[in-house]
């Protein structure tokens, strides 16, 4: 397939993971290499390839990931910073998602609506 023709949907949740879980790898010489990774510059170069970005939020954490899930608009995630960075401005669309679905029946059983109603309302109202 040529690649003019693939598209992808960046998680930049999991992109900013990247930077704090896997800043350093070994190259093919065996030499141990520091290398951050960068969502923004990876989109930048083919903004075309990207017309979809799962948008997740975080809060620090002291856990594997560095962050722990929260409402978008509630973390420290440079969101709207990286969405507004983006050229080609009604080309790309947001999706929240939050992969831990908090709540429970129980206990607390709109939690979830909570989060999707507080992470649109934050997400719309960064367009503009």
């Amino acid at each position: 397939m040529p690649a003019r023709l693939l598209w992808f949907e960046m998680d930049i949740y999991w992109a900013f993971v990247a930077q704090h879980r896997y800043q350093k790898y070994t190259d093919a010489g065996g030499v141990t290499r520091t290398s951050i990774f960068d969502p923004l510059a990876t989109v930048l170069p083919m903004p075309h390839r990207f017309p979809l970005f799962h948008v997740k939020d975080g809060a620090p954490a002291n856990n594997a990931d560095g962050y722990n899930f929260v409402p978008v608009g509630t973390g420290v995630l440079p969101l709207r910073e990286f969405l507004n960075a983006v050229p080609q401005k009604g080309y790309h669309y947001p999706n929240y998602e939050q992969d831990n679905a908090p709540g429970n029946a129980t206990t607390a059983p709109n939690q979830s609506l909570d989060s999707s109603r507080i992470s649109f309302g934050n997400i719309a109202g960064w367009r503009g």
